[in-house]
């Protein structure tokens, strides 16, 4: 049988550096773009299957075309 689960994990989990550098660049970018700082996260899928688990780890992604992904 296999599995696959989803998590949403606070951007700087277990490192004190990351946290820092993305709350300073998410004030940043909220104040230039007008609006309030948002919490970040990204994502992480965790499969299981007979041969093992396996873990994918997904940081943000940014959006060069300049379209608004609504994500």
């Amino acid at each position: 049988m296999a599995t696959v689960d989803l998590y949403w994990l606070p951007l700087g989990a277990g490192g004190h550096f990351v946290r820092l550098n993305g709350r300073l660049y998410e004030a940043l970018t909220a104040r230039m773009q007008r609006r309030p700082a948002y919490d970040l996260y990204h994502s992480a899928l965790q499969v299981k299957l007979p041969e093992g688990t396996f873990v994918i780890e997904q940081a943000p992604v940014h959006d060069w075309s300049g379209n608004d992904r609504g994500v």
